[in-house]
């Protein structure tokens, strides 16, 4: 007689000791997983069989990225809505792992934000540093420990080339020592 299907888990405490199945597969958290190169190398995870945690700011997106893939793969999933612009973001999605075993880390979710520097408000250049920066660096040093001590683990560290592009404004220069190019040669000068 065949195994039913197990009921998708994915909601806070998908990844916690207290589900039916055996936690033995591997887990990676994938910031920025609502869409885009998020949810793609999310997918990538589940289909060779990871256990995940999906964290962006959009919950609803991550719920239901999280049944899907459960329920394709067989994998569990802990959809984690955060907003890494807050400082205190990085130890709240750690401290939802619950002890477990990173074995992957993608920092991806970042954003950009348009117009002069002397235009754009403070508070949305400190948030988009917040996100780009310091949130990738505090989940770094969280998950890069335990990784060393179980000589296991990889972290990836998604970027936007946008800068490369040359797209500056007069308040933002461009620095000399960076090739300026422009989205139509960018191939040709890779």
């Amino acid at each position: 007689m065949p195994v039913p299907p197990r009921p998708p888990v994915c909601g806070v405490g998908g990844v916690t000791a207290t589900n039916e199945v055996p936690l033995t597969r591997p887990l990676a958290l994938v910031t920025g997983a609502s869409s885009g190169i998020g949810e793609d190398l999310a997918r990538v995870f589940a289909r060779e069989g990871w256990d995940l945690v999906l964290v962006a700011r959009n919950g609803e997106k991550l719920r239901a990225l999280g049944a899907e893939l459960e329920t394709a793969h067989g994998i569990q999933c802990l959809a984690l809505p955060a907003d890494l612009s807050e400082p205190s973001a990085p130890e709240a999605v750690w401290k939802a792992l619950a002890g477990r075993p990173l074995e992957a880390l993608v920092n991806n979710a970042g954003y950009a934000v348009a117009g002069s520097i002397a235009e754009v408000p403070l508070a949305a250049e400190l948030g988009m540093f917040q996100v780009n920066v310091l949130s990738l660096v505090a989940l770094t040093k969280l998950a890069l420990p335990g990784m060393l001590a179980r000589k296991s683990g990889r972290i990836l560290n998604v970027a936007s080339t946008v800068p490369s592009w040359g797209a500056t404004t007069p308040a933002r220069p461009s620095s000399s020592a960076t090739p300026r190019r422009s989205p139509r040669n960018c191939a040709a000068q890779a």
